[in-house]
């Protein structure tokens, strides 16, 4: 949780893949993931993203849920 420590209390922008491999649970980044998008569900971090990024993980999501 060094990362996390240090990003509190900042903005940060995420990109795609992120959301995607968080949404579809990948084990290689999920570890990671949790812990910040939890960080970021309780408000410690600030999180921005595009409106590509709503697409594009709404997309993955749609696509594994079929």
């Amino acid at each position: 949780m060094g990362l996390i420590n240090i990003i509190k209390g900042y903005k940060v922008c995420i990109d795609t893949a992120p959301f995607i491999y968080f949404i579809e649970e990948n084990p290689h980044y999920l570890k990671t993931l949790r812990p910040l998008f939890g960080e970021i569900a309780a408000r410690n971090i600030e999180a921005i993203t595009s409106t590509i990024t709503l697409f594009g993980s709404a997309g993955s999501s749609i696509k594994n849920w079929r």
